[in-house]
């Protein structure tokens, strides 16, 4: 799995800490406390399966959000995706 999905997760790729309650930069950007590394966090900006672009896709309520693509779907605390039905 690529950092990017990783880091889209909550969690920071280098040193596994949760980063997903931490609070962005104004460039996007995560820092993690723990290693000072910086990741964009929360739904990626690109699909992992389609690579259709997300920006602009709005959450439900619940906070799910879904490809309007392939309906890849992510949830609010999840630390990756939610596998879609195939």
């Amino acid at each position: 799995m690529s950092a990017r999905i990783i880091a889209s997760g909550g969690v920071c790729p280098v040193c596994e800490t949760d980063i997903g309650g931490a609070i962005a930069e104004a460039d996007g950007f995560t820092t993690c406390p723990k290693c000072s590394s910086a990741w964009k966090v929360g739904v990626p900006v690109e699909c992992p399966r389609c690579e259709y672009d997300l920006r602009g896709v709005p959450a439900t309520i619940e906070g799910v959000t879904t490809c309007p693509e392939c309906s890849e779907t992510w949830g609010p605390t999840r630390k990756q995706p939610i596998p879609s039905p195939r």
